[in-house]
């Protein structure tokens, strides 16, 4: 864990990192891995929540795309699908829940 790294900085040292790791030919296995936390300075208002919530269950297949398949809907007993979770709604349902 390491303190928030912010702006262009923030991207040059996250890049620094990266390549220093690529080149050591460091990989992950199925219990550790690496990720990044967004945020920004301020809080979010929630019209705004309601938004990120609304898309992130919309485009889940997407962000799901970017990690291994055992990371992916129930797979994961740390971070599971909130479609698979709400599977009884439709997604016009759920945006209408939550919007």
């Amino acid at each position: 864990v390491h303190p928030s790294w912010r702006g262009a900085y923030g991207i040059r040292v996250l890049e620094r990192v990266m390549s220093v790791l690529n080149k050591l030919q460091l990989i992950v296995n199925k219990s550790a891995g690496f990720h990044v936390h967004v945020g920004r300075a301020s809080f979010f208002s929630l019209e705004e929540l309601r938004n990120i919530c609304a898309n992130f269950g919309k485009y889940e297949a997407v962000f799901d795309s970017f990690v291994p398949e055992s990371r992916r809907g129930v797979n994961n007993k740390y971070c599971q699908s909130h479609q698979h979770k709400f599977s009884w709604m439709s997604n016009r349902q759920i945006n209408k829940a939550i919007l």
